[in-house]
């Protein structure tokens, strides 16, 4: 999939981005990465439509959103008006910033959002390329074994008005998930397509570490709580030193 294939994708998502992520309040992730930034500045990447570079801003940390879809970055812009957020249209696999950060962020699993494993490990670079000497690149993803706990064909909602279904294909081998969200309702058919490539830690400490960086820490969520063998989730936080 191209940078263009991928942006009109997730135009598809921009008034649908709260319905992914609309039960994970933004504050925890803010606060964690709010404590690693302090004065800033911040990079968020993959943003979507704002909810964390937001809430960071209003922290009082300046942030940059990184987001390849442009119907996403134009909401994002929208969300982030008045705050010191500046919103740059790129791919997250290959951005060039004039800036350096105190913190890097990809959280919600956007870093699966790249497609190839080569792709993923061009973030990693990207992310130490723009990293101050003393910053942190923060990667909070879920963890794959929790793929295999999901129905193919799942009832998301069901009322006299609609129905609302997530559809799910994995394809182990090449590590790769591929959802459709399809809605139903009496104005018609909206589908909502989701293809991801999943990535296990130590892959990606490997990534880190071909990237320059090291793994410093990793908490089973941004409460700090640790990482275990049943954690769903992981955040895991990267230095050069």
């Amino acid at each position: 999939m191209t940078g263009e294939d991928a942006a009109a994708r997730w135009d598809r998502w921009a008034d649908e981005d709260d319905y992914l992520f609309g039960t994970r309040a933004p504050e925890p992730a803010a606060d964690f990465l709010a404590a690693l930034a302090g004065a800033g500045p911040g990079l968020d990447l993959g943003a979507g439509t704002g909810r964390v570079p937001r809430a960071l801003a209003e922290r009082g940390v300046p942030m940059t959103a990184v987001e390849i879809s442009p119907a996403m970055a134009a909401r994002l812009r929208r969300e982030c008006a008045g705050l010191s957020v500046a919103v740059e249209e790129a791919d997250m696999a290959s951005f060039t910033l004039q800036d350096r950060f105190s913190v890097i962020s990809s959280v919600n699993g956007s870093l699966f959002s790249l497609l190839t494993q080569q792709a993923q490990a061009s973030c990693f670079q990207a992310a130490a390329a723009h990293l101050r000497p003393d910053g942190a690149f923060v990667v909070h993803a879920f963890v794959p074994w929790i793929i295999a706990q999901h129905p193919a064909v799942a009832l998301r909602h069901l009322s006299e008005t609609h129905v609302d279904l997530s559809v799910l294909r994995h394809d182990a081998a090449a590590q790769r998930v591929t959802f459709q969200e399809i809605r139903l309702q009496d104005a018609g058919l909206r589908l909502l397509p989701v293809d991801i490539r999943y990535a296990w830690p130590a892959e990606l400490d490997l990534m880190a570490r071909q990237a320059g960086l090291h793994l410093s820490a990793r908490y089973g969520d941004f409460d700090r709580q640790p990482y275990t063998g049943a954690s769903q989730r992981h955040v895991s936080v990267y230095t050069a030193h």
